[in-house]
């Protein structure tokens, strides 16, 4: 009997943890998109990412491919604390490059809570960073821009 009543004390933690979660906006079909305001972040829903993938020559003429992705999480805790520190919107980046003649994928990752001048993803615009890491829409393109451990990119890119 105490084994049983043990097992289902973490059920009745079920309903205050519903209680406190916090809801997130649905994603409505047919919602008018407006771009490029739209590809900037939209911090009330609780995922979006921005990823950007293709082949590139490197400068010997070899075939290079890349991948650049930023990811936003708002994980629906600490909304109501005031402290600034409160991670509201996490920020999550992964680059990668596959390069035949390396017989591997080289990749890297950052990962930041949005603030303090360190990471943000901002509304309206195509501006998501984590230090020097970021994808920009700046005067009509796109810049990506990675520092990993053992490679650099430096990508533009025109719609």
């Amino acid at each position: 009997m105490k084994r049983r009543a043990f097992l289902a004390s973490p059920l009745l933690l079920l309903p205050a943890a519903a209680r406190g979660a916090e809801a997130y906006p649905e994603v409505m079909a047919g919602h008018p998109l407006q771009f490029p305001q739209d590809h900037g972040s939209h911090p009330a829903f609780r995922n979006e990412w921005w990823y950007v993938t293709g082949w590139l020559e490197d400068t010997s003429g070899n075939a290079v491919g890349f991948q650049v992705t930023f990811f936003r999480h708002r994980p629906g805790v600490a909304e109501e604390t005031p402290s600034r520190f409160a991670a509201r919107q996490l920020l999550f980046a992964h680059g990668a490059l596959a390069d035949p003649r390396y017989g591997r994928l080289r990749h890297d990752q950052r990962a930041a809570r949005a603030g303090f001048d360190i990471a943000a993803a901002l509304e309206g615009t195509t501006n998501v960073w984590i230090g020097d890491w970021s994808l920009q829409l700046i005067e009509g393109s796109y810049r990506a821009r990675i520092a990993a451990r053992d490679f650099h990119l430096d990508l533009r890119f025109a719609p």
